[in-house]
């Protein structure tokens, strides 16, 4: 290959990476998961750890007791959920124990999403940022009828992905604010250095192009 000519591979090399980036992030469907979706993952894994720390063996009546709040059903329904999965049955709220099973109590119930590191697929690519989703709560576990003490503590549980700026829409659930986050402002560098750069290496493969020609 004629040395005159790398200039020309390099710049038309570049363009061509970027817009096959670009294509690839702009066909390719990704299957998320809602925020909700995640957040109900992330209580049933705090969950579980819940049964292993406590103790609380398969067959065992449950009644689970989770502080009511404006989104509170989120952790009480995916609390509930694992229980059932684990084999137990499960009383909701109230106030009668049961005799031969136990007790957990959830206080505090707290779901929270971020965005964060938003980054790029090349210089015609999609907008993506990280995703995590956290599901945080106090909890007792007690025995039942002598209300023995098992656990008292506090768990939090997260789970992170990337997901495209232009999704974020789609996997926000309409109505619940604690499964909404914000999203990181653009820097203003970034707005102003990345047209510069695409108009700049066109530039330079236009002008390679017609000197190597004369």
């Amino acid at each position: 290959m004629n040395r005159s000519h790398l200039p020309v591979v390099f710049a038309l090399g570049l363009l061509a990476a970027s817009m096959v980036s670009a294509a690839a992030a702009f066909g390719q469907e990704d299957s998320l998961k809602s925020n909700l979706t995640l957040a109900q993952e992330a209580v049933r894994a705090a969950a579980g750890e819940v049964l292993t720390r406590s103790g609380i063996t398969a067959g065992e009546h449950v009644a689970l007791r989770v502080e009511q709040g404006a989104e509170s059903w989120i952790t009480e329904q995916a609390f509930a959920a694992e229980l059932k999965a684990a084999g137990h049955d499960v009383v909701l709220g109230g106030t009668v124990m049961p005799a031969d099973g136990a007790v957990i109590e959830i206080r505090h119930p707290t779901i929270s999403v971020r965005y964060t590191d938003p980054s790029e697929d090349g210089l015609f690519g999609t907008r993506r940022v990280r995703r995590t989703v956290a599901a945080e709560f106090s909890c007792m576990v007690a025995s039942a009828p002598g209300a023995n003490v098992r656990m008292s503590e506090s768990l939090s549980r997260a789970l992170s992905d990337t997901v495209r700026v232009d999704a974020v829409p789609g996997i926000e659930p309409a109505g619940l604010n604690s499964t909404r986050g914000e999203l990181p402002q653009e820097r203003f560098i970034d707005r102003i250095v990345e047209p510069f750069v695409i108009v700049g290496t066109t530039g330079v493969v236009v002008y390679l192009l017609f000197n190597i020609r004369s």
